[in-house]
């Protein structure tokens, strides 16, 4: 790689860095400045890959604690955390609760409870004491952690996968329900990180939910043929053979795929030009059903635009495969977005620009993105591909 080229690499990680940290708040870190302006679940935690790299220990405290204090009885983390209303935050109005609420599904009415909030809070806390070394948390927050498992647990049906409702997933505007890999990819993350950061006795029992879990993934969502995960598996146990890169990259950063599969996805990402930066979700889509009511509803949020924390990923999973070459460049074009806004967005169009309609316009310094562009960072430099 040229020296240009790194420079630019260099300034953009300036950015993400100084983007990320103007997010922590008072009580944990937002997930932007002005349309998500609110403690996610989802965003926080993945920002806090990049909060943690930077040794920014504290905020990821913080920001445990906090959704630790708002679990719910039955040990379900909530899906958001507000300081005002969201849905009129969109629109630049800011209309502010009497006290903090907790949300724990969607705000639409047919919208199932939110999933991936647990498993990413057990990420979280596992990724904080492995680095941190604070043992102490853990044995403090012991309940609320084994709570957080058993909800889980209580979510597996009989293929001993995951079910989640309607718009349960990050991509909220997609019509999905049943059993979805990119949900299921978490939670086999979340118990195998718990093996190692839990005591022995609470390992043990989170090995074998890992092993269980493992086994089903490979079983239903894998294919031979195509050479990636099938998307999701309806409700009545249809197998919808969709490529979504969203659970097929976390497949590889987790270190779920083996090195040949993970080969394979990319092979499939970079033959069937997904390889834009940054990488876009879906190919060729969703049947035409789910693209029905996504466009009815808000057209194109999910399906057509691209989310830029994907195309940090991404890099990371190429480095993981040794795909040096490929790294380089989804780093170099995903700085490249970085520095004509002079932000990291959360979301572009298919042209790498900024999405502004009249309902909805690009989150700017988005901590999910910009801390998953610090994490990729500091992962390349580590790796010696920088």
């Amino acid at each position: 790689m040229t020296s240009d080229k790194t420079q630019i690499i260099n300034e953009a990680y300036q950015i993400a860095v100084d983007d990320l940290r103007s997010n922590y708040g008072k009580l944990g870190i937002y997930a932007g400045p002005r349309n998500h302006h609110e403690y996610w679940a989802r965003d926080s935690f993945f920002a806090s890959y990049g909060s943690l790299v930077l040794g920014d220990f504290d905020i990821v405290r913080k920001n445990l604690d906090l959704f630790t204090k708002f679990q719910s009885s039955s040990g379900h983390i909530p899906l958001r955390i507000e300081e005002r209303y969201h849905g009129v935050g969109l629109l630049g109005i800011n209309i502010p609760h009497r006290t903090l609420t907790a949300l724990y599904k969607p705000s639409q009415p047919w919208a199932g409870e939110v999933i991936d909030s647990n498993p990413l809070y057990l990420i979280a806390l596992s990724e904080y004491i492995l680095k941190s070394g604070d043992r102490d948390w853990a044995h403090k927050n012991k309940k609320s952690i084994l709570k957080a498992i058993s909800w889980i647990v209580g979510k597996f049906d009989k293929r001993d996968l995951v079910t989640e409702g309607y718009n349960a997933g990050w991509a909220d505007f997609t019509f999905k329900r049943g059993n979805v890999l990119y949900t299921n990819i978490l939670v086999w993350k979340a118990f195998s990180l718990l093996c190692k950061a839990l005591p022995p006795d609470d390992a043990s029992y989170c090995l074998i939910l890992t092993k269980r879990l493992e086994k089903s993934i490979a079983k239903y969502f894998w294919s031979k043929k195509r050479g990636f995960y099938f998307d999701h598996i309806g409700k009545h146990g249809n197998i919808h053979k969709v490529f979504a890169s969203d659970g097929n990259l976390l497949s590889i950063y987790f270190d779920y795929a083996s090195i040949s599969k993970g080969e394979r996805i990319m092979d499939f990402i970079n033959k069937n030009n997904l390889n834009k930066i940054p990488v876009p979700i879906y190919f060729k889509g969703l049947e035409w059903k789910h693209k029905f009511w996504n466009d009815l509803i808000f057209r194109s949020y999910n399906t057509e635009n691209t989310f830029t924390w994907w195309g940090a990923i991404s890099a990371v999973c190429r480095i993981k495969l040794d795909e040096i070459i490929g790294a380089r460049r989804d780093l170099y074009n995903l700085s490249k977005i970085i520095l004509k806004y002079g932000t990291v967005p959360e979301i572009v169009d298919p042209k790498g620009n900024l999405v502004r309609t009249f309902f909805y316009k690009s989150e700017l310094k988005s901590s999910w993105a910009a801390g998953m562009f610090t994490y990729a960072y500091h992962f390349a430099k580590k790796e010696g591909i920088l």
